[in-house]
């Protein structure tokens, strides 16, 4: 009798680790995908995130996404001297910023 609850406690302790494994496989791939998870803990931290906008502002430009590109605005966070500043903007508005790495652009002429 003890013999199978052992099995069983092992069986449960296996499967519990394969899934917390399989969670965190899954939020890496969403974060690679979108960013949100580490833009997340960004603002929350209020660090610079202009490297992870611009990452994906390209990507969107890959996609094709011209509204999400021109009309959606996202959290920024810079530095600029001392301070840490925070602002809603648009791709097209982050691109028009001097920040180090250039975004692609898109043609937002009518689109929002």
């Amino acid at each position: 009798m003890h013999k199978k609850a052992i099995e069983s406690v092992v069986w449960l302790v296996g499967m519990a680790v394969i899934l917390v494994i399989a969670v965190v496989i899954a939020i890496m791939i969403y974060d690679l995908e979108t960013g949100n998870f580490s833009a997340f803990i960004r603002d929350i931290t209020g660090r610079d995130n202009t490297q992870d906008l611009i990452a994906q502002c390209n990507n969107l430009v890959d996609r094709g996404a011209k509204y999400e590109y021109c009309c959606a605005k996202k959290q920024v966070n810079y530095e600029q001297g001392e301070e840490t500043k925070r602002q809603e903007i648009t791709c097209q508005e982050l691109s028009t910023m001097k920040l180090g790495t250039t975004i692609q652009k898109i043609n937002c002429n009518n689109i929002c």
